[in-house]
């Protein structure tokens, strides 16, 4: 039935797919890109909500980065799913998992009444036009960085003011005995009460509410039997400590299963928010992938953080691949030559000319240590698929 639903016409999973689909213990999926990995653990929940009620009432929760992932969940599997869309289950986002269940419980524990807001831009936005007193004011305007002191302004579990979700104390720009610091306390402490909060803000509700009430933990256990986690390498260290803490913290544990690829981390591994995610010892691995060429896989397997993940390409493309290679000053002519090469296989009818969305070069540019840009072109034998998949 799943294959029938999710799959094109006549096509079936494969081992290495049907073995996390029957999976059913707590475990990792470790997916290359293109895999299918959002595909399975859809033919998962579809084959799930069939088996529901489970026992005791209980349900499952799954939990992804963003909006858009949550919302491809809710598209592919509205029309077939009667069950898991509701109470007791939830679906969406790691943020609206914590707002709903620890960080607005607690705010209305504190203050009687909810938050007006969970918003990063409202919060920026009420923060920068506080009104502070004349020294402190005048202290921030000696800041090179003054405005965004007073926007990045986070209590710690202990109530301690930081700069930053990550900052220490001990980086704070001011002294905890002064009346700027009394000041920008008081700021943040207004902010609260009035209902103005930042994404960030909701992770010390949290952590205060499983410090003061652990039996919250043993109460989200008790509702969802099963925890999926997709685009794990994507959750940052407050939002990977957290899941691990109320779903993997002692034996009395739901099925918890982490899905992602460690070699696809939007935060590189790198600075105090990043995790370097390593996957349980009974993880399960899906080396196939639809979105690359045999080619082009043998050419990206080395580039990756871990470099003994395999990668077996799947997707038959007729066009090679090609790595430019430039140095810092001619990046100005990357695109252009792109566009060269798309012109070419049009011309010789490789590549047809008519899409139903545009051709698109996608990039990512860093700062290497040692100064310069990076620029990495996407592989033009892969574009098609691509192309397809938007």
């Amino acid at each position: 039935m799943a294959e029938n639903i999710l799959l094109p016409a006549g096509a079936h999973f494969d081992d290495e797919r049907r073995n996390f689909i029957r999976n059913l213990v707590t475990s990792d999926l470790q997916a290359v890109p293109g895999s299918g990995k959002t595909t399975v653990l859809l033919a998962k929940l579809l084959i799930l909500d069939k088996r529901m009620p489970f026992e005791n009432g209980k349900g499952l929760v799954v939990i992804s980065h963003t909006n858009i992932a949550v919302d491809e969940i809710k598209n592919r599997l509205k029309r077939h799913c009667t069950k898991i869309f509701n109470y007791p289950n939830f679906i969406g986002t790691i943020q609206s998992f914590v707002d709903e269940f620890l960080a607005i419980p607690y705010y209305v524990r504190m203050y009687g009444h909810k938050p007006i807001r969970i918003d990063n831009e409202i919060y920026d936005e009420k923060a920068s036009r506080f009104a502070l007193p004349l020294g402190t004011r005048n202290w921030l305007d000696r800041q090179h960085n003054g405005d965004e002191i007073k926007r990045e302004l986070r209590f710690t579990e202990n109530d301690e003011l930081v700069k930053g979700l990550f900052g220490r104390p001990d980086d704070f720009p001011v002294g905890n005995a002064t009346p700027t610091y009394a000041n920008l306390r008081s700021m943040k402490s207004n902010l609260f009460s009035r209902g103005y909060l930042h994404f960030d803000d909701a992770y010390y509700l949290a952590k205060k509410y499983l410090r003061e009430f652990p039996q919250i933990v043993t109460l989200l256990k008790n509702r969802f039997k099963f925890v999926f986690v997709d685009e794990m390498q994507d959750m940052e260290a407050h939002q990977f400590e957290l899941l691990e803490r109320v779903f993997y913290s002692d034996n009395n544990q739901p099925i918890y299963q982490r899905i992602g690829d460690v070699n696809q981390s939007i935060y590189s591994g790198s600075g105090r928010g990043a995790v370097d995610w390593v996957a349980r010892e009974n993880s399960l691995t899906i080396r196939g992938s639809h979105r690359l060429s045999p080619q082009v896989a043998n050419i990206v397997r080395p580039f990756g953080v871990h470099t003994d993940t395999e990668i077996v390409g799947h997707f038959n493309s007729v066009l090679p691949p090609h790595l430019l290679v430039f140095d810092a000053n001619r990046q100005d002519s990357v695109l252009p030559t792109f566009g060269r090469l798309v012109r070419q296989y049009q011309d010789d009818e490789t590549l047809p000319s008519r899409f139903t969305h545009p051709i698109k070069a996608i990039a990512w540019v860093a700062k290497p240590a040692e100064g310069g840009n990076l620029f990495f072109a996407t592989l033009l034998s892969t574009i098609q698929q691509r192309i397809e998949s938007w």
